[in-house]
């Protein structure tokens, strides 16, 4: 997650915000304490250290979905989706 949250705060400085080591220190802090699973918590923690004006927020709301929850979402359902059939203990292929 860690890798993620970092190119999330590059693609926010590429896209004008000033985000410093500082904000990405507190970011890091904030997210310590808000487990990634509560999605509504997890934005919230990383807005209010990284998005500094309303203009920062509209591109935090703009990029943020692509970086976490749309690829978190794709990866839970490659994990609950397992295309190799369920073989019976014992059985052999004939």
């Amino acid at each position: 997650m860690s890798e993620q949250i970092l190119a999330f705060c590059e693609e926010l400085r590429g896209s004008g915000v000033a985000i410093g080591t500082s904000e990405i220190q507190d970011a890091f802090r904030a997210l310590e304490i808000v487990p990634w699973t509560s999605s509504i918590d997890f934005k919230e923690a990383l807005a209010s250290t990284v998005a500094k004006s309303p203009k920062d927020r509209e591109i935090f709301e703009l990029i943020f979905d692509r970086y976490f929850f749309r690829a978190a979402e794709a990866a839970q359902l490659m994990i609950e989706y397992d295309p190799q059939p369920p073989f019976a203990c014992g059985s052999t292929a004939t």
